[in-house]
Formats: C-alpha cells, sequence, structure tokens
C-alpha cells in the first residue's frame, strides 16, 4: 500500500503597481472567446476608443459580455498539494521446476512537474505573456498540473525445455493512464507546457527466447519480440470544453469557410464552425484596391477530427510546424548472439524496429487572400504580403491525420570480437553500424539517408504552402515533412549512421 502527497509553494506575482495597471488595461481592451483560433478579440477599437468585439470572421460589432474565463487575473494560491493512492499487489505460482507464472496489478502516479506551476516573468506587463494560456483554461499565473496515474496489469509466463538449456517467457500487459500530461507548444514563440488532457491506452506482448549462459563456452543467444499498441483520447482542456482536437478542427474550419462549402450550420461540430459562411467569396478586396481570387472558393469542406476519436500518441501535440512525431513503435526484434571458445569471443547483435507513425494537419500553409496588399499571381503569392492560413496537404489533398503516415522499417547490425591474451589483458574490437537501412515508406519526400520523418527543422521554418510555386521552391521546403533529428523526444537517431570501429585494451593491474 503507498500513498504520496505532493507539495508545492506558489510564488506571489503581485509584482509593482505596474502589474496591477497592466492587468486592468488588458482586460479592458480584451477578451478571449473559446472556439476560435485567434488568442484574442478587441473590446476597444484602437483608433476610436470605441466599444467593439473584432470577431473570428473579421467583422465588428457591439461588445458581447466577456466571460470571467476570457479575463486575467493575478491571483495565485499560495500552497498546493496533491495526493496519490496507489495500491499494488503480485503473485507468483511455482507449477513445477521449469515453469512459473508471475501476475501484477497495481496503481501508479507520476508527480507534477514544477515547471508548469506557475508562470512569471520579470517584465511587470505579465498579462500580454499569460493570454497565451486563455485557449487552454488558464486565466492566471498558477496553472495546475495534477499527478498522471496509470493502471498497470501483467501475466508473466517462464519456462525451461526440461532437460535442455533453452527457456522462454510470455508477458501480455496492458496500461490505462488516466490524467495523463501532455507537452504543448503554447503562442507564437512555441513555449512548451504541460497539461493533464490523455488518457492512454497502452497493452502488447513481450517475448523472449534464450538460449545458454553467455559467460559459458559455447554457442549462446538471446532473442526478443516486442508487440505494442498505444492509443491516446483527449480529455477537455481545463474549463474551455475543447480539447486538443477541438484546436485542430478550429483551423479546418477556418479554411473551411473559404471554400464556400459550409452548409447552414455554424455550430463546433460543423465544417465552418464560429466562422460560418464569412469567407465564401469568389473574391476580396485588396489593400490596394485590385481584387484578390479566393484560391480554395469551390472547393470542398474538409472533415473534422473525431473529438472523441483515439489517435497515436505524441510527444508534442500538433501546432502549426510543430508536433508531427509519434513515439510508439509497434514492433520490436532484437538478437543478441554470444560463441565463446577458448581465448576468443564473438558477439553479433541486430535490432529491427517498425512501424512507428509520423503526421500532422498543421503543416501545409497557404495565403489568406482576405489579408493581401495587392492581386497575386494565380495561385501563388510570390512577394505578395498576405496573412496565412493553414491549408490541406497538397501531395495527400487532406489536412494529414495525426499518425497519418508510418515511418521506415530500420535494420542494424553490429559486432564485437573480444580476445583474452591472458588475466590481465584483455583486447576488444566494436564495429558499429555494418548494416544500418532504413526502408522507405513510397512518400515524396523520403530519403534514402533518413530514418524518421516528422515537421521541419524548427517550429518557425514552414514549407513554402501556395506562396512559392512548388517547382521553383528549395528543396529543403518543398514538403510539409522531413528529417526528424530530436533523438530526446523520440529515443532515435533520425539519419543512418556510418561504419565505425573502436579497439578497446583493458590492462588489470
Amino acid at each position: 500500500m503507498r500513498w504520496e502527497r505532493y507539495s508545492y509553494a506558489i510564488p506571489n506575482t503581485a509584482g509593482s503597481p505596474a502589474r496591477a495597471f497592466w492587468f486592468a488595461a488588458w482586460n479592458r481592451e480584451n477578451c478571449f472567446y473559446p472556439g476560435t483560433t485567434a488568442p484574442t478579440a478587441l473590446l476597444i477599437d484602437p483608433a476610436t476608443g470605441a466599444s467593439l468585439i473584432q470577431n473570428p470572421n473579421g467583422t465588428t460589432s457591439p461588445a458581447p459580455p466577456c466571460p470571467s474565463s476570457g479575463q486575467l487575473f493575478n491571483t495565485t494560491p499560495g500552497n498546493v498539494n496533491y495526493y496519490a493512492f496507489e495500491p499494488r499487489v503480485a503473485a507468483t505460482y511455482t507449477v513445477n521446476p521449469d515453469t512459473v507464472l508471475r501476475a501484477s496489478v497495481g496503481r501508479y502516479a507520476q508527480a507534477p512537474s514544477s515547471t508548469s506551476q506557475e508562470f512569471n516573468y520579470i517584465q511587470q506587463d505579465l498579462p500580454s505573456q499569460l493570454a497565451q494560456f486563455l485557449p487552454y483554461g488558464f486565466n492566471t499565473p498558477y496553472h495546475e498540473q495534477r499527478p498522471e496515474y496509470s493502471s498497470s496489469y501483467d501475466l508473466s509466463l517462464e519456462r525451461r525445455i526440461h532437460g535442455t538449456n533453452y527457456s522462454y517467457s510470455v508477458t501480455p500487459y496492458y496500461r490505462q493512464t488516466y490524467d495523463q500530461v501532455q507537452l504543448t507548444p503554447v503562442g507564437p514563440q512555441g513555449i512548451f507546457s504541460a497539461f493533464n488532457t490523455d488518457s492512454q491506452t497502452n497493452y502488447g506482448l513481450e517475448f523472449l527466447f534464450r538460449k545458454g549462459d553467455f559467460a559459458a563456452e559455447g554457442l549462446s543467444y538471446q532473442l526478443t519480440y516486442t508487440l505494442n499498441e498505444s492509443k491516446v483520447r483527449y480529455n477537455d482542456l481545463g474549463s474551455t470544453g475543447q480539447n486538443a482536437v477541438d484546436v485542430l478542427n478550429n483551423y479546418v474550419q477556418l479554411y473551411n469557410s473559404y471554400t464556400g462549402n459550409c452548409g447552414t450550420g455554424t455550430g463546433p461540430g460543423s465544417p465552418c464552425g464560429a466562422y460560418g459562411t464569412a469567407f465564401s467569396a469568389p473574391t476580396f478586396p485588396a489593400a490596394d484596391g485590385s481584387t484578390v481570387a479566393n484560391p480554395y472558393y469551390g472547393k470542398k469542406a474538409q472533415p473534422l477530427f473525431d473529438r472523441n476519436g483515439r489517435y497515436t500518441p505524441y510527444d508534442v501535440l500538433p501546432s502549426p510546424f510543430s508536433g508531427a512525431t509519434g513515439y510508439n513503435v509497434p514492433t520490436t526484434i532484437a538478437l543478441i548472439v554470444n560463441y565463446k571458445r577458448d581465448r576468443w569471443t564473438f558477439t553479433p547483435t541486430a535490432t529491427f524496429v517498425a512501424g512507428g507513425k509520423y503526421g500532422s494537419p498543421l503543416t501545409w500553409p497557404g495565403y489568406d487572400p482576405a489579408t493581401c496588399a495587392t492581386a497575386p499571381a494565380p495561385n501563388t503569392a510570390t512577394g505578395v504580403p498576405c496573412g496565412m492560413l493553414l491549408i490541406p496537404d497538397v501531395y495527400t489533398g487532406k489536412f494529414d491525420a495525426q499518425g497519418a503516415f508510418v515511418a521506415p522499417s530500420r535494420l542494424t547490425a553490429n559486432m564485437q570480437i573480444a580476445y583474452q591474451i591472458d588475466n590481465r589483458v584483455n583486447v576488444t574490437l566494436s564495429m558499429l553500424s555494418l548494416i544500418d537501412q532504413c526502408y522507405q515508406r513510397g512518400y515524396v519526400w523520403d530519403n534514402a539517408m533518413n530514418c524518421q520523418y516528422g515537421q521541419l527543422p524548427s517550429n518557425h521554418l514552414a514549407p513554402v504552402g501556395n506562396f512559392v510555386p512548388l517547382a521553383t521552391a528549395p528543396i529543403q521546403l518543398r514538403y510539409p515533412y522531413g528529417v526528424y533529428g530530436n533523438p530526446t523526444n523520440n529515443g532515435f537517431v533520425a539519419t543512418r549512421m556510418p561504419f565505425s570501429a573502436f579497439v578497446n585494451v583493458n590492462v588489470k593491474l
């Protein structure tokens, strides 16, 4: 039986009198209305000081009352405590000298991170930074992050084949995680914060087959196989009534409003949501008085993603040009062989990994015809100042789902040779990447040297979209996905590794 208490001291953020001024000013001029991709709406006309609201569809009207959840308050709780009750039980049963059964059931908790409990800044204009968190249900410097829980179950059969040096074990497992913390990029600078929003299910099977003893003379080896399936369902973010999928759908609905195929509904589940048919026009006037053609008019409205669906888990939630790589690998096979003869030991190893997924609906930009300063050339906006939308991937014709693509399978093999000169001196030769092969999936952005794909290397490095003709675009920005070289998050080196060899001489004094 296990019980834990996590206690956090939340510092005061009162600051100087200037900070109170900035909070009052922000609340007078701004309000957040849930269900939009814009972080705030204007309550005051900056030119005249008159009361208004700038709606997500770009029109103005008298300001409706602002809900308290759309305003910012400089309050903190001082101290917060979280509690976790974690009962666990395990059992072992010996069937006979060659066979053992094991089982365990338990509840586990992970301590909340201290970095996401509160956000503060040196500058006194704190509200301008806190406003980024309004779409996630936080309107004070304190951002509650609770412990995440998991209920885990596993059963194992461990057996030695009678009269031999062969043995094997089979372990099916199941884990359900509640209130799981999800890393999320927030705001235009991509500040990473973490929110309790996931319910994740993991289940699979582990298998191990072993022959012999690696320390004994002769041949021995070990083969392991892991099959794992992971799916995540997103819960609401804070008190917003929206989850991570709703945030993605906001971008889809904004695009749909330009297509002229929204239908009559304007609710959260309709093709255009709060945007309605405001942008359903074949042309728009440019700032210089010319006419801008709407390249999306007449195209089909894109379907929304299922807010209650189960998706491939990602290390970082998808956001514009960020968070397009999953971390689940469904299949892993590893083989270790050891042959020992007198003073020599030969140990080849091989690993095969397959099935990781990636993809995001927010990777392909398009120009916003309602914001162009002058009329662009047909279907491109080269050299013309225009705002940006997120539009369907030009290579698939749709907003790519989370986990839409499968990463290359990868086979690696290494070799180690050791020679014991005497009781004091040992020489080892290690040869790495004798084989390092990535088997591509046939996507247009595939590259034979790449083994892991995701968003382009920077949160702010976008592909060209329809701003530039693809034929003239630099190869690095021609596709929505590229090599994803961040092993910190996904545990993989993204490119094929060159062959390397090392010799170690160990001497006992």
